[in-house]
């Protein structure tokens, strides 16, 4: 899949820095520190991606029915593992796109890091909108949701 593939592309820059020794001759360098910042991020986000792609290939997940189908009849299914995924990712590739300068010491700043928690909270919100038997509370998570999205 491609996630596997972006995550080998990730693992074997973060090997080719270390065995040329690069990781420790460029300590001082902001840019290689903010790019080796990036690359444990990527790798994180890639190795959820690949394991929760591989279990809904190989049916490896939960399935729920979904409220709808329950009160007034029909096939809506609700796949769990999809909103874990969004759980986790969405908040680390966020936080990657918006990214601060840092500051003159070095230090990292990132003003993103409350939105990128907020859509971690706002996709768990949005999947028990989904899952929970009751319309009125459903309908409450998934407004609360869309509100929190924007």
């Amino acid at each position: 899949t491609l996630a596997l593939t972006g995550f080998i592309y990730e693992a074997c820059w973060a090997l080719a820095m270390k065995a040329m020794g690069l990781q420790n001759a460029l300590t001082d360098d902001l840019t290689f520190r903010r790019r080796l910042r990036l690359n444990r991020k990527m790798m994180a986000a890639f190795s959820v991606l690949t394991i929760i792609y591989h279990c809904m290939a190989f049916d490896i997940h939960r399935v729920h029915k979904g409220w709808l189908a329950e009160n007034h009849g029909g096939h809506q299914v609700v796949y769990s593992i999809r909103f874990l995924e969004w759980t986790i990712c969405a908040p680390i590739v966020f936080s990657i796109s918006g990214q601060l300068q840092h500051s003159p010491d070095g230090s990292p700043r990132n003003g993103i890091a409350p939105s990128s928690l907020l859509t971690g909270i706002y996709c768990i919100i949005s999947w028990q909108g989904l899952v929970v038997k009751d319309a009125f509370v459903a309908w409450l998570l998934i407004t609360f949701a869309f509100v929190c999205y924007f």
